[in-house]
């Protein structure tokens, strides 16, 4: 049975390698609230990194988080 986590890695990988091939976009990003280690995984397998750490960005059902902001460019 496949996974979520690797359906979302393999639809990610495919948007990203189609968004870079079209030519209109140097850079793509994403951010994730710091606990979703999940997300943050299925970004790091296709290649995005670690940009910076937003500290006490969000406030989410009455807690504060950091967010994570990951990015991949064309090169």
């Amino acid at each position: 049975m496949v996974r979520i986590s690797e359906i979302a890695t393999r639809v990610l990988g495919l948007i990203t390698e189609q968004a870079f091939a079209e030519g209109a976009w140097e850079k793509l990003f994403a951010t994730v609230l710091a606990p979703n280690r999940a997300s943050a995984r299925v970004l790091e397998n296709n290649g995005y990194q670690l940009e910076g750490v937003l500290k006490h960005e969000v406030v989410k059902d009455g807690r504060i988080f950091d967010v994570l902001h990951y990015a991949r460019h064309r090169t």
